[in-house]
């Protein structure tokens, strides 16, 4: 985490660890982020089986939890981070699943390397989201196209 994020999840101060968690258990707000981002990879699961199909309603209601959480003036800042990051996923996701669905009738075959592409990236950015998750870290660049860390300069 860099300095400036780590200073303001610093000045949180309480509410950044509230009282009555063990150090590391799980609160409401960060089993909301868990479950979006465990959503984005259910659905990933059609791929495997699609008669899985109901499992893409999933991303749909964890974006509407990263929406709540975003909006909500009680989650600390290193878990608004994640809620943004998880917004920006899921709808980035939903550009490039356009783009591949406009792409398949003129070309199949190049239409599933961009949906194989946008699936791995969300893939990517669900497992590195989940990673700093589990470490309360917060996401360095949540609108970021890539994957969320800072870039060095």
């Amino acid at each position: 985490m860099d300095p400036q994020t780590r200073r303001q999840a610093e000045q949180q101060g309480p509410e950044a660890q509230p009282q009555g968690y063990a150090e590391g258990a799980q609160r409401p707000r960060d089993i909301r982020a868990t479950f979006t981002y465990f959503s984005f990879l259910a659905a990933l699961a059609t791929i495997i089986h699609p008669g899985l199909v109901i499992v893409v309603i999933l991303p749909v209601i964890g974006v509407g939890l990263a929406y709540h959480g975003v909006f909500s003036s009680d989650a600390p800042f290193w878990v608004k981070t994640h809620y943004q990051y998880q917004v920006v996923t899921f709808w980035l996701a939903v550009v490039g699943a356009g783009i591949a669905l406009l792409i398949y009738p003129a070309s199949s075959g190049f239409g599933y390397l961009v949906h194989a592409l946008v699936l791995a990236w969300v893939l990517m950015r669900s497992i590195y989201g989940l990673g700093q998750l589990s470490r309360r870290d917060a996401i360095a660049e949540p609108g970021s196209f890539f994957f969320g860390w800072k870039r060095q300069r």
